[in-house]
């Protein structure tokens, strides 16, 4: 992994907590079949995925991750796969899920092309952030809308 890619899971997990989620690295696979993605997004006990791409993989490497996330969506409980790419690394993203991703479970892996090629979010008016969705519930940060601060 690199700085940029680090500080580019870190501006996506900072959006997911934000919107109510909490955020973990994911688990260390277990087998060569396993892979780990960049964190996982909880909310409500439903659990995502969370993938950071900034730059393209091999076409082999792809099918064994979506192998990989395939397995989790429809064994393991993972409600979704979400990608958060360049826009070029998106479009091979979208490419290939299309063909290696059955069609029943095609629709719970998202791509989203936020970030420039230096791994910037492109969204200056966060946009964007809507492919992540707002908690169910609203946020309370200390000393902002809680009663503690309150007469």
């Amino acid at each position: 992994m690199t700085t940029r890619h680090e500080v580019a899971v870190a501006a996506v997990s900072a959006r997911y907590i934000t919107r109510g989620y909490s955020w973990v690295r994911d688990k260390k696979p277990s087998s060569l079949l396993e892979h780990q993605a960049d964190g996982v997004a909880t909310r409500d006990e439903i659990q995502e995925l969370i993938e950071v791409e900034l730059t393209a993989k091999s076409i082999t490497r792809y099918r064994q991750i979506f192998d990989s996330h395939t397995m989790r969506l429809t064994r393991h409980g993972i409600a979704r796969v979400a990608y958060f790419c360049t826009p070029d690394v998106a479009r091979i993203v979208e490419r290939e899920a299309d063909r290696f991703v059955f069609r029943t479970d095609r629709a719970r892996i998202t791509v989203h092309p936020v970030f420039d090629r230096h791994g910037r979010w492109l969204a200056i008016d966060d946009t964007a952030a809507d492919a992540i969705p707002p908690a169910s519930v609203p946020m309370q940060l200390t000393g902002f809308g809680d009663d503690r601060d309150t007469p």
